[in-house]
């Protein structure tokens, strides 16, 4: 009769994980392209837009924290949430220096209607979440009328200040002169906002779900999973995210590529 409980109970649990990791298998990332810093997938961004951010961040590979802010916009996320998307992309392109997980990705759906700045570790200090409200606060006006190009090279100059005042660097050194940029950041509104929330109830619901997996698994497997996740956990490790990075030949179509960052989970997300 043990036997068979344990049978079913391993049975369950190996659906729940096949079920999560198939979710995220069936999502294809889109690839890094030769100038690693813009990927426009989705066909949205002007050519000088292109330039500004390319140019940006070469100047940044000049520094000695070669930090990288990459614009993404892909056509859909492929059935993820917009935060897990932007994770898993992070990660795989592996945005920033990896000595100071320094990286940030600007992330746009078009058929999401979704906008996510995703912040590496090394700059959570710099830009926290409520400065990542702000900047999105400032450009879903220019995404909503569609003025998609111009919000997106708001949203990356604003980005960029942040990095720059964190590391004492010139912004004219960076963007290379003169900008002509509106950047006023809208008043604070301590209302609603266009950020998608999880109702309370499906936070406990989740809790609760995942504390009885955890309990069933103590109770009939003696913590055969449990251990097998905090052995993956602890030897996982930072430097398995692969890596060694560099970067490419300098200029305008080089080819450049990520130096080894990760993700820190922070960030913020709105819809337009």
């Amino acid at each position: 009769m043990k036997k068979n409980k344990l049978f079913l109970w391993s049975m369950v649990l190996l659906f729940v994980i096949g079920s999560i990791s198939i979710g995220f298998a069936d999502t294809e990332m889109p690839v890094p392209t030769k100038e690693f810093y813009v990927g426009d997938f989705a066909g949205l961004l002007h050519d000088e837009a292109e330039r500004f951010i390319i140019n940006s961040n070469l100047n940044y590979e000049k520094t000695e924290e070669r930090p990288q802010v990459v614009v993404v916009t892909v056509q859909n996320l492929g059935g993820l949430d917009v935060e897990s998307y932007a994770v898993r992309l992070f990660e795989e392109w592996k945005i920033g220096n990896r000595k100071y997980d320094n990286g940030v990705l600007l992330l746009l759906s078009l058929e999401d209607r979704k906008v996510r700045i995703e912040v590496g570790y090394g700059l959570e200090g710099a830009i926290p979440d409520g400065t990542v409200g702000e900047i999105l606060d400032t450009v879903t006006g220019d995404l909503s009328a569609g003025n998609y190009s111009e919000g997106l090279t708001k949203a990356f100059y604003m980005i960029a200040q942040e990095v720059n005042r964190e590391y004492n660097y010139d912004d004219d050194q960076i963007f290379g002169g003169q900008v002509n940029i509106d950047t006023q950041r809208p008043p604070r509104d301590t209302g609603s906002s266009n950020a998608v929330t999880i109702p309370p109830i499906f936070k406990t619901l989740g809790i609760i779900f995942v504390l009885l997996l955890l309990w069933l698994d103590y109770r009939f497997l003696g913590g055969f999973f449990l251990g097998l996740l905090l052995r993956g956990f602890l030897y996982g490790g930072r430097g398995g995210r692969g890596g060694g990075g560099g970067f490419g030949g300098g200029g305008f179509g080089g080819g450049s590529s990520g130096g080894g960052g990760r993700s820190g989970g922070g960030g913020g997300s709105r819809g337009f």
